[in-house]
């Protein structure tokens, strides 16, 4: 799997057209913020490259802020590429929410005591 910048290139290496610029920009510096990489392919699968559940929600809440656009955490097993998150992003479907609301807090459960 080859960590080539991903700006360079205007097709993934699976074929398909490149998401816009604006998107796979902004994707980059946080997968590779959130994944310590100091380079990533847009078709590295998250995964591979080291990612896990807990980075996973790391990653979504860094989008979240900076997108504007929640997407649940589950997203990332049906778009596990920059390419396709940034695919997934870019639909006009997906959810938006204030850039100051987006911040996403997951708190452990806490078990009640008897009575």
């Amino acid at each position: 799997m080859g960590h080539q910048d991903a700006r360079l290139s205007s097709l993934s290496c699976n074929g398909n057209p490149m998401p816009t610029s604006t998107m796979v920009e902004m994707l980059i510096p946080i997968w590779q913020r959130v994944l310590q990489l100091s380079s990533i392919s847009v078709d590295d699968n998250f995964f591979e490259v080291g990612g896990d559940s807990t980075l996973a929600l790391a990653l979504f809440n860094e989008i979240a802020q900076a997108s504007g656009r929640e997407l649940p955490p589950v997203m990332i097993y049906h778009a596990p590429t920059i390419a396709a998150l940034a695919a997934v992003l870019e639909e006009s479907a997906a959810p938006r929410v204030p850039p100051n609301c987006a911040e996403v807090r997951f708190h452990p459960r806490r078990r009640r005591s008897p009575p």
